[in-house]
């Protein structure tokens, strides 16, 4: 960098130069060595009332403007002392006026060219000091220059070159200007100013600088302030620290501040401030009056009293304040304040900060409380003055109110018994005596004859020569304390009885020793003979000699662990092992807390007692609550947790799986005709037959009464093994079984379902299994079927089927049809069949053999039941009312319907309310019914008939077509099964109509021939003198109106057509 050069610039030509000088506010001379004037400022020529051109190369030191004395000082000094020098110099003005000037006299530029500038405030300023100029041209920490309008620089002062000397800051060369501000100085426009800070760099060192550059007009130039800003900026942003600082401590507490204008009446608040008292910007009104709005009711006139000290006082003010928030809480305020007044001592603001002290309240009240909960007060004797200082809380605890009289300090001893008196004097004396703290527990009397306990704690005060002058501490009513300690003394007693008649054992183990202590009955319990208790033993020596050897190494592992590492959160520990005790196995059940030992180690209280016999009874339930109690196969609950374990296992194998459900056929009719023990023999047989047709490894359960189900487990070929096995168990069950003397045949029906080709989840498996069941049943029973998916639409099907059935009645799709039965003998219709017909909305109609078993399998067998005969019978009221000839209509029953006992009452309840004769209806009933032989069902037919109603066996002969039935139940009519009719140029088919004819007819039954449908049937059954035939040779169920338009128009033939 170019050193800054020492150049005279200035000439009489300069226009800049005397543009600079003449527009001066203060004087200004520019001197040439010898001390001619070459220029002067504007202010100068104006103050003296001189021409320029008078005064323009006339010496400065024979001028008549200064008075001669001055003079010879100003030149005395110039040859002593070099420039810059200050001097006071008597100045003539035109007035005559005389006054001292302070002037400044400074050099610019060295050699021959040598030019001194002096500096002079104007004559009103003429008194001001006279080093103030020099301080300002040479203050060390800012400086002036001038640049021409190419801002190549003309001047500049010492303060300026010592700023940039050996800086990167060369004002010589216009670029330093453009790189160090972004821009040329030439960019600045006359009349106007630019500053900038800079960074000096100086070596290793810098320093910051602020630059102003100002432009001048007329002519044009620049003048430069360099001010060194270092330390100006590091205050700065020491201060800006301090201020983040404060800033975030009063964040972090909390804190809010708030400056209150006392003359303008206005509060600023910063947001915290309004968080604090749960209000916003627009809400508050920023005046006094909105702020005391917003304080407890309560705390209003205190938060006046506060103001009014803060204007008042000379020390800062602080206050508690409780705030009512819009929600309904309550918020605790800490305010601090402190006055400002202004130089005449008037107020003129107040300062202050707020924070929440809500917590701190709510400790404080918890711990007032807290005392009155555990009735602690403190107390406290003057031993000098013999004085005994009541507190609040003590007069609480003695019983005493405000407002009662307290005891003398010479009957203190009166709220003591006499030995607690004296104890408590003694330890007193002794805490005096060697200024040790004291603790007891002495007996009170309280007033009115109240009598207690406390614990007091004492301490000594001494005073500076060590004196005790004090006693003070804390008494506690531990009244209930000692209540209850008494209480726990005869429970731990009894408790020690109990145990003892209980037979449970006590022990104790130590960590460190690893021992455990033993009593009498714990002893007993792991058989080890002793002849003192408590007996202290080894723990490994105990378990090696008395534990059984399959639960030793365990129970040796546990305590071993708790040794090494304490599990004191935990500090329960629970263990079962068996002992050996005479040769004999028992179950132990141990119980214990583990506790801290002084020690640091760990120890063990606890108990122990035989469960032997619990144990037992536990595996039973557990037997029982798994295992069918009739056969002990598996139950439901467990086959569904060993089919899921299964299924996993096959899916990690990649192996198959099979389901068998196996239903037995008939066996209710079995169970009903032998009874329940004999059928009980036969489920036992059934799943002993079974087992022999598995292998070890595959699963059998029993899941109801007579439906069993087999997993066949690890198959590579699931169907050909479960078609081997389903061929094996019909083989097997198809044999005979022995009941009651009698030889019984039973079969099965047999469903199977493969993992995972049919279905991968457990229930899913079951119902197609189920679904495979229910297909082997439909076919003929006694056999097996694979699951299909066709079998899932039909049992989707069958429940769309019962869905919509249940809707059926609602929804009238449910219509009566009546089919003619014709005496053959008078060749009139004389009854009718009522057969129920459901007309579909989507489907049409669905055939009853569809819909009739779906309902069945379910209860709405009930309500359709009901709502036929209800039907029935106000049908033939109708019919009655219409002057029909009368007919007999029969009603079909389910067997289903015999089970509820209450509907019978029901099926009379309709034909009273119709007003119908009961012997117009006939109810036909399978003989499934008759099988059951319940007592619920023989009354209820006995029901029927004693009500007139008469009773038809319909379908004889497909089922057991028993005598018995025939001769025990008052059956009027048989009916032979349509199966017969169609078969009857069978031989063996006629020969059977023909004996059920002459059968019944001998035992007095009406017989009725169903399914005739030809005229050769008609006549064979006339010839064989059958009673009555119906079927479509006669005609087809119709409705009821069709069915009177029939009986009419049948009436009309002759008897021979």
């Amino acid at each position: 960098m170019k050193p800054i050069r020492s150049v005279n610039p200035f000439s009489r030509n300069d226009q800049l130069y005397q543009a600079l000088v003449g527009g001066l506010r203060h004087w200004v001379l520019v001197l040439d060595r010898q001390g001619s004037i070459l220029e002067a400022s504007d202010s100068i020529l104006q103050d003296l009332q001189v021409p320029r051109q008078d005064l323009i190369g006339v010496s400065f030191w024979s001028s008549p403007w200064w008075k001669p004395e001055s003079l010879l000082q100003v030149q005395d000094r110039l040859s002593k002392t070099r420039l810059p020098i200050s001097a006071r110099m008597e100045v003539c003005l035109p007035q005559g006026q005389k006054v001292m000037q302070h002037f400044m006299f400074t050099s610019v530029g060295r050699g021959k060219t040598t030019t001194i500038v002096v500096e002079a405030f104007p004559p009103q300023n003429a008194f001001l000091p006279e080093h103030l100029l020099q301080t300002a041209l040479n203050h060390p920490s800012q400086g002036f220059a001038l640049l021409d309008a190419e801002g190549q620089l003309l001047w500049a002062g010492d303060s300026f070159r010592k700023l940039t000397e050996g800086t990167d800051f060369d004002p010589f060369e216009a670029e330093t200007w453009e790189k160090l501000t972004g821009h040329p100085v030439i960019a600045v426009k006359p009349g106007t100013s630019q500053e900038t800070d800079l960074t000096l760099r100086q070596g290793e060192q810098q320093r910051l600088a602020h630059l102003t550059v100002c432009a001048l007009q007329e002519p044009a130039g620049y003048l430069l302030r360099l001010e060194d800003s270092t330390e100006q900026q590091r205050a700065q942003k020491q201060l800006e620290q301090l201020e983040s600082r404060l800033s975030l401590a009063l964040k972090a507490g909390g804190v809010g501040i708030w400056e209150w204008d006392i003359h303008s009446d206005t509060l600023y608040w910063d947001d915290r401030m309004l968080e604090l008292y749960g209000t916003n910007q627009e809400e508050f009104s920023g005046k006094l009056e909105g702020w005391e709005k917003l304080l407890h009711p309560e705390d209003a006139s205190a938060a006046v009293g506060f103001t009014y000290r803060v204007l008042m006082g000379s020390v800062e003010q602080d206050i508690e304040l409780r705030v009512l928030l819009p929600n309904g809480l309550i918020r605790h305020l800490r305010c601090f304040a402190g006055l400002e007044r202004s130089a005449s001592g008037q107020p003129i603001r107040v300062i202050g900060t707020t924070w929440d002290v809500t917590r701190e309240k709510l400790v404080e009240s918890g711990f007032k409380e807290a005392q009155e909960i555990a009735q602690v007060a403190r107390w406290r004797w003057n031993v000098v003055e013999q004085q005994f200082e009541w507190s609040d809380d003590l007069r609480r605890l003695w019983g005493y109110r405000p407002d009662d009289t307290l005891p003398t300090d010479a009957r203190i001893s009166e709220l003591f018994s006499t030995n607690s008196w004296q104890e408590l004097q003694k330890a007193s004396a002794h805490a005096i005596e060697t200024r040790e703290g004291f603790a007891l527990d002495v007996e009170y009397l309280g007033k009115k004859g109240k009598k207690g306990w406390m614990h007091i704690r004492g301490r000594v005060a001494e005073n500076r020569e060590g004196q005790v002058t004090q006693l003070y501490g804390t008494l506690q009513d531990i009244t209930e304390n000692k209540l209850a300690r008494s209480q726990l003394e005869a429970l731990s007693s009894k408790l020690l009885i109990a145990t003892e008649a209980g037979g449970i054992g006590i022990w104790e183990w130590d960590a460190e020793t690893m021992c455990m202590t033993l009593d009498r009955r714990m002893a007993e319990l792991f058989d080890v003979k002793a002849s003192h208790f408590p007996h202290q033993l080894d723990i490994y020596a105990l378990i090696e000699h008395h534990v059984h050897p399959d639960d030793a190494p365990s129970l040796s592992e546990t305590f071993r662990n708790l040794a090494d590492h304490p599990r004191l959160g935990h500090d329960i520990f629970r263990a079962e092992t068996r002992v050996v005790v005479q040769g004999q196995t028992r179950i132990l059940r141990l119980h214990a807390r583990i506790l801290p030992s002084t020690n640091g180690e760990v120890r063990m209280l606890g108990t122990a007692w035989d469960i032997t016999s619990q144990k037992a009874t536990e595996n039973l339930i557990r037997h029982q609550a798994n295992y069918d109690a009739l056969t002990d196969l598996p139950n439901r609950r467990l086959f569904y947790e060993l089919l899921s374990q299964e299924l996993k296992t096959a899916a990690r194998t990649s192996k198959s799986c099979a389901l068998l459900v196996i239903d037995l056929d008939r066996f209710k009719e079995i169970n009903d005709t032998y009874g329940h023990p004999a059928g009980d023999q036969m489920l036992i047989e059934v799943a002993n037959r079974l087992r022999m047709c598995i292998r070890a490894s595959d699963i059998m359960a029993r899941l109801s009464g007579d439906e069993f189900v087999i997993l066949l487990t690890q198959l590579d070929e699931a169907a050909p093994s479960a078609t081997l096995v389903a061929e094996r168990i019909l083989g097997i069950l198809r044999h005979p079984y022995r009941l009651s003397g009698e030889q019984v045949m039973l079969s099965a029906s047999i469903g199977i379902t493969v993992f995972p080709d049919d279905a991968e989840d457990p229930n899913k498996l079951m119902v197609s299994a189920d679904q495979a069941m229910y297909s082997a049943k439909s076919e003929g029973k006694n056999r097996f079927r694979f699951f299909k998916r066709s079998m899932q639409d039909t049992a989707f099907e069958k429940r769309r089927i019962h869905n919509d059935l249940g809707f059926a009645i609602r929804r009238n799709e449910l219509e009566m049809y009546y089919q003619p039965i014709v005496d053959l003998v008078t060749g009139q219709v004389v009854k009718a069949e009522a057969l129920l017909r459901w007309k579909h909305p989507e489907k049409g109609f669905v055939s009853p053999g569809i819909f009739i078993p779906i309902a069945e399998e379910s209860d709405l067998i009930h309500a359709l039941g009901d709502w036929v005969f209800k039907t029935v019978t106000q049908q033939v009221q109708k019919w009655d009312a219409a002057g029909v000839p009368p007919v007999e209509v029969s009603v079909n029953i389910s067997a289903k319907q015999f089970m509820d006992p209450r509907t019978m009452d029901r099926l009379l309840g309709y034909i009273s309310t119709a007003g119908i004769a009961p012997k117009r209806i006939i109810v036909e009933i399978t003989e499934s019914v008759f099988v059951q032989e319940k007592s619920e069902i023989v009354c209820q037919i006995r029901q029927l008939q004693e009500a007139g109603i008469r009773i038809a066996l319909d379908d004889f002969g497909t089922g057991y077509s028993s005598l018995n039935y025939l001769t025990r139940f008052d059956t009027g009519y048989i009916k032979i099964d349509r199966s017969f009719i169609q078969g009857i140029h069978q031989t063996s088919e006629a020969a059977i109509v023909d004996a059920i004819i002459a059968m019944s007819h001998k035992l007095g039954k009406t017989v009725i021939a169903e399914g005739v449908e030809t005229l050769e049937q008609a006549e064979w059954l006339k010839d064989k003198r059958c009673d009555l035939v119906q079927g479509y040779y006669f005609a087809r169920p119709l409705p009821a109106g069709d069915f009177v338009a029939f009986v009419e128009k049948f009436a009309a033939l002759p008897p021979e057509g």
